[in-house]
Formats: structure tokens, C-alpha cells, sequence
């Protein structure tokens, strides 16, 4: 077959690398607990519809390699039981499947990538340890192997085909409807260095909708539009359509699904986000999001619609004069670019009594925007009195000149 063309990295057999000390150290360490998530649907006239999310690599590869056990219990119950053991497919199996998509087509390159996946995780390889870096070392193995699980376990689920071929699928036909049932999930030989720690799942046998809606914000910037949500328990994967003004038909406007992962000690919450660039000012665009849930569909969970919109500001006017010209007048002169901004709609002029203080408008009206010079009949004697221009555009944009201050001429003659 076609290899998929990823760079893979293999775990190795710790305890034949390891003192006793350390492999007892790492044991005892809960960063080195583990487990099997699982989430799950009831679909009538079916059964339970099952996916299985092994925590790191190092725990997917020994389900790989030896399968995976599945208990269930009804909730009122105390004692699990087992109910199947779950193998990845056989290589005929998957040629099989394999046979059925279009070459090249999505479904095909998850399929063949999954197989890639478990060849390689079916032939681990050793390697070097130091002793000296001890457990740090191990802790960054263990952090460049779970970044490789989660790209490959975002990839594989967007197939439900990929799923079940990996042992991580499974559907319980023997539940009765209305019951609440607890599942758990371990891998029939326990992975090296890790300790299973089992994590029950509960779930009602009752087929419920399920709300994936959820708010998309944006940002209407200068020819470009940017979205943002939060991150989702249900969806991942995203993808972004748009409809351009005067047409009906989305178009998929992101190349590859939108992932954001997560650091692992960080609490600060996750959030998705996309800049749709380059449109035309002004005109109304129409938006749908998609994601995918664990099950390998995909959700529409919102729409939207925005209009990108001038956000540059005019350049900044440039104070040339600013001189107490007569007792009561003090003249205010700047220049503009020329010619200025197409457009530039009007100037403001303010004043207060220091530089970073709170400027206030000293005319009535916005000076038309021809206009390059003003003079001042209320400034305040006896204090300072700092002087701002601003230029607006029809946007509304502002741009500001640096604020500058007058001497004032004492024009108060001696006694």
C-alpha cells in the first residue's frame, strides 16, 4: 500500500532501560496515570454507539497491539462485566475497505493513513536513554508522543471506516431502552510506564437531539472579516464556508480543518479562530461553521453574516503653527498629505490644560475638510492650554496630532 507521509515516532521498552528505582518512581508518579475516555449515543432500533479515546500514544499503541476490553454495568449494579474484546482489523480486511472509497478521495487517505498508523505501532523500536536527564527525559518523550497521537487521532476520527479498524469503535446491540448503563475501557496488556487508571462513562439508553449550536463572534475590520468561538466538547475539526454577495452557492473557504490545541497545564480556555481576507468593503457576506463530532460527522453549528468596513484612519494632521496672535485669538495652522486621503471628511479641534488631560471640543461644528487653519477666542488665561487636530474620515476613523502647547503673550502692561 501507499504510505501516508508522516514522520512517526516509536516508544521504547522502558523497564529493560530502567533501574528499579526509577521504573518504582515513575509508577508512583499520577503525571504517569492514564486512562480510556469513551463517549457514546444511543440510536434506536441499534444499540449504543461507542468511541473509545485512549489518553497518549503510549496507551493507543498497547490497544494496537494486544486489543482493548470493554465492561458495562446497568448503574444500580456494583460489578462490571465484560462484554467484548476489540482487535484492529487484519491487513485483508483493510485492503478491503480500502477498495471501496475513491483513490485520493478524504475517506481514502484517513483509511490509509490509519493503516500506516498501525503498522508502525505494532513494530515499537528501542532506544538511548540518559540516565542523567532520569525522569525529564521520559516526560519529554512523553510530550513529543501525545502531540503525534492527538494530530493522528483528529485525523482518524473524521472516518468512522478509520474507527473501526483501529479497535476504537464499537456498537452494543444488547441494552434495553430507558436503562442507564456504565461503560469502562482497558487494553488487554497494560502499556509500559503508564498505569491504567479506568474511567467509568455513563449514558442513558435514550435517543436525545443534540444541541451543537454555539455563538461565532467577529471583528468587521478594512477587507477582512475575523471569527472567533470557543471551544467545544462535542465538535472539533472546523471548517468555514462562505457565500459571496450576489451568488447562493458556499464555498469552503479554509484549506484544512481548523484545530487549536490546548497546553496541558494551562486553565486559560480554548478558542477557534479564522480571518477571512482580501474581499471588497461594504458588501454582505454570509457564513456557515462546521465541525466534526467524535462519531465522524459533520455538524453545522453556525451561521453569520458580516460586512467588512473601512477601519484606517486618515493620516495625522500635522501642527505647523500654534502662536498667541492678539489678546483674545490664539491661530492654530496644519498641513495634510497633498493631496489628502480621498476620504477625508472634516477636522475637530480640542483643547485641555496638560498634555495627556481630558481634550474637549472648542467649536460648535465639524470644520470642513478643506479648512487648515483655526483661531481660538476661548482659551483659558492663567493656565496651560494644550491644543489637539483630528482628521475624520466618512468612516468615522480618527487620527490625532500630537498635542502641543501655546505661550501665551502677557499683554497686561506694568502698574
Amino acid at each position: 500500500m501507499k504510505k501516508a507521509k508522516r514522520i512517526l515516532i516509536y516508544t521504547f521498552l522502558l523497564c529493560f532501560l530502567l533501574p528499579a528505582g526509577a521504573q518504582e518512581t515513575v509508577n508512583n508518579n499520577e503525571e504517569f496515570n492514564t486512562s480510556i475516555k469513551l463517549m457514546g449515543r444511543y440510536q434506536a432500533g441499534e444499540g449504543m454507539e461507542l468511541r473509545l479515546f485512549p489518553q497518549n500514544k503510549a496507551l493507543l499503541d498497547a490497544g494496537l497491539r494486544s486489543g482493548f476490553i470493554i465492561e458495562r454495568r446497568l448503574e444500580a449494579e456494583d460489578d462490571f462485566i465484560e462484554i467484548v474484546r476489540l482487535t484492529p482489523w487484519s491487513e485483508d480486511r483493510w485492503m478491503e475497505a480500502l477498495s471501496l472509497q475513491t483513490e485520493d478521495s478524504q475517506p481514502y487517505n484517513i483509511i490509509e493513513l490509519a493503516m500506516d498508523f498501525l503498522e508502525t505501532s505494532e513494530e515499537p523500536t528501542g532506544g538511548a536513554f540518559d540516565f542523567e536527564q532520569g525522569i525529564g527525559a521520559i516526560r519529554q518523550q512523553k510530550s513529543d508522543e501525545d502531540f503525534e497521537y492527538m494530530i493522528f487521532m483528529i485525523s482518524a476520527l473524521q472516518e468512522p471506516i478509520a474507527a473501526q479498524g483501529l479497535a476504537l469503535a464499537y456498537l452494543d446491540n444488547q441494552v434495553n431502552p430507558g436503562e442507564t448503563y456504565v461503560y469502562r475501557a482497558t487494553t488487554i496488556v497494560q502499556p509500559e510506564i503508564y498505569q491504567i487508571v479506568p474511567d467509568p462513562y455513563t449514558i442513558v439508553a435514550s435517543q436525545e437531539a443534540i444541541d451543537y449550536s454555539q455563538e461565532v463572534y467577529y471583528y468587521e475590520a478594512d477587507e477582512e472579516i475575523s471569527f472567533i468561538w470557543n471551544e467545544s466538547e462535542l465538535l472539533f475539526g472546523f471548517d468555514v464556508e462562505r457565500r459571496n454577495p450576489g451568488e447562493t452557492e458556499f464555498v469552503q473557504i479554509n484549506d484544512a480543518p481548523i484545530h487549536t490545541l490546548r497546553h496541558k497545564r494551562s486553565d486559560e480556555p480554548v478558542r477557534h479562530g479564522y480571518l477571512d481576507d482580501n474581499l471588497v468593503n461594504y458588501q454582505l457576506y454570509s457564513y456557515r461553521f462546521y465541525g466534526r463530532n467524535v462519531f465522524g460527522e459533520r455538524i453545522r453549528f453556525a451561521e453569520a453574516e458580516a460586512m467588512p468596513r473601512d477601519r484606517t484612519p486618515p493620516e495625522q494632521p500635522r501642527m505647523t503653527r500654534l502662536e498667541h496672535v492678539a489678546p483674545r485669538e490664539v491661530l492654530l495652522e496644519w498641513e495634510m498629505n497633498d493631496p489628502p486621503a480621498p476620504d477625508l471628511f472634516a477636522f475637530v479641534v480640542a483643547r485641555a490644560d496638560r498634555h495627556d488631560g481630558d481634550f474637549q471640543l472648542i467649536h460648535p461644528d465639524p470644520l470642513p475638510k478643506e479648512t487648515r487653519s483655526f483661531t481660538d477666542t476661548t482659551f483659558i488665561e492663567g493656565q496651560m492650554n494644550y491644543y489637539i487636530i483630528q482628521a475624520v474620515d466618512t468612516a468615522f476613523n480618527i487620527s490625532t496630532s500630537l498635542s502641543s502647547a501655546v505661550t501665551l503673550i502677557d499683554t497686561i502692561p506694568p502698574a
